[in-house]
């Protein structure tokens, strides 16, 4: 986090600058796109909304294997308030319902 910063929120538990840096916020500001490096050092050119979409269904996939909530208390921790766009997003990212993905791990 970056003291004494204007706080963007994403949802009550994910907000701007706990997934991007500040220069990721400067070329966000600019409307320029960037490289996203994987951790294989492996080039992805991701826009910041793919991006963002890619952290939100990760961060889901941590709490499904991690608690017992439900998950629609998991897609509006996320940032997802309709469980139903949250489960059609997760599906097109994941290539299962969170359902199915829950099940299993």
């Amino acid at each position: 986090m970056i003291p004494n910063q204007p706080y963007l929120i994403l949802s009550p538990y994910i907000a701007i600058y706990d997934i991007v840096s500040p220069f990721q916020i400067l070329l966000i500001s600019l409307g320029l796109t960037e490289v996203i490096y994987a951790p294989s050092s492996k080039r992805i050119f991701y826009s910041i909304q793919e991006y963002l979409i890619h952290f939100r269904v990760n961060k889901a996939c941590e709490l499904m294997m991690n608690s017992e909530l439900s998950i629609g208390d998991i897609s509006r921790s996320v940032g997802y308030d309709d469980p139903l766009l949250f489960s059609k997003i997760f599906k097109k990212v994941k290539g299962a319902s969170p359902k199915h993905f829950r099940d299993a791990i």
